[in-house]
C-alpha cells in the first residue's frame, strides 16, 4: 500500500482518485488476504472495486466481506445475448448494489447497443472503448498536470 501511494504521489495524483481493483479469484482461502489488503487501502484513501467474472468468489463474499465501493462486472454476465439465467443475475446484482450503495460497472462495453442494455439492468457506469481511450499513467498524470496549469 505504500508503494502504490508513493508512486501516485510521484505523479502528483492523489490516493482518492485512484481506485484499486481486486481480481477475483477461485481460492477462497485468500478471502483474509484480500480482507486486510482492502482494509488498507481504504484507510489509506483508495477506492476498492473487485472485478467479477462469475468464476471465483462468490458475490455474497464480495458483498460481507470486501470493503469495496464497488464492482466491474466482465462482459459475459451482463452482455445483451447474455442467456437468461446470466441476465437474471445481473438484474439482482443491480438491486443488491443499489441497497448496498456500492457502484455497478459494466466491463468491456464496446457500442450504444450494450451502453442502453446496461442502462436498463440499472449499471451506473459503462468502461471500454465505447466510452474512452484508455489512457497510460504518464498520459493521465500529463493531462492532469494541464489542467492544474489551466
Amino acid at each position: 500500500v505504500q508503494q502504490l501511494a508513493q508512486k501516485a504521489a510521484s505523479y502528483g495524483i492523489e490516493n482518492k482518485w485512484l481506485v484499486v481493483e481486486l481480481t477475483e479469484t477461485a481460492r477462497t482461502d485468500f478471502l483474509p488476504q484480500l480482507q486486510r489488503a482492502g482494509k488498507e487501502l481504504r484507510k489509506a484513501g483508495f477506492g476498492l472495486t473487485v472485478r467479477y467474472e462469475g468464476k471465483g468468489i462468490t458475490l455474497s463474499n464480495i458483498f460481507q466481506h470486501l470493503p469495496v465501493e464497488g464492482i466491474k462486472v466482465a462482459p459475459g454476465i451482463w452482455t445483451p445475448n447474455a442467456d437468461e439465467k446470466q441476465q437474471v443475475i445481473a438484474k439482482a446484482m443491480t438491486n443488491i448494489c443499489q441497497q448496498l450503495k456500492i457502484f455497478l460497472a459494466a466491463d468491456g462495453v464496446q457500442t450504444a447497443q450494450e451502453q442502453t442494455h446496461i442502462k436498463q439492468l440499472g449499471f451506473q457506469y459503462a468502461l471500454g472503448a465505447a466510452e474512452a481511450p484508455v489512457q497510460t499513467p504518464d498520459e493521465l498524470a500529463q493531462q492532469l498536470q494541464e489542467k492544474k496549469s489551466s
